[in-house]
């Protein structure tokens, strides 16, 4: 009966879990599948790409006085 009741609550976190934890998991697997793939792996980092990311990208660039940095930075924004 112990068996019973610890695979049941096993089974009930993993589903209370399952939200938090699928995004995760789709997303490593994504990674995992383009591994290979230059472009894959590009499209992937521009998902998680933001305009305030982007430009404190720039910012640091200019700051750092590395125009062609600065300028790759925009060219990857506009992509």
């Amino acid at each position: 009966m112990r068996r019973v009741f610890a695979l049941l609550f096993l089974a009930s976190t993993l589903a209370a879990l399952a939200p938090w934890g699928w995004p995760v998991l789709r997303e490593a697997g994504r990674l995992v599948a383009g591994r290979d793939d230059p472009a894959v792996l590009a499209d992937l980092d521009m998902r998680g790409l933001s305009s305030a990311a982007l430009a404190h990208s720039i910012t640091r660039a200019l700051d750092a006085d590395d125009p062609d940095l600065a300028a790759s930075a925009l060219q990857w924004g506009d992509a």
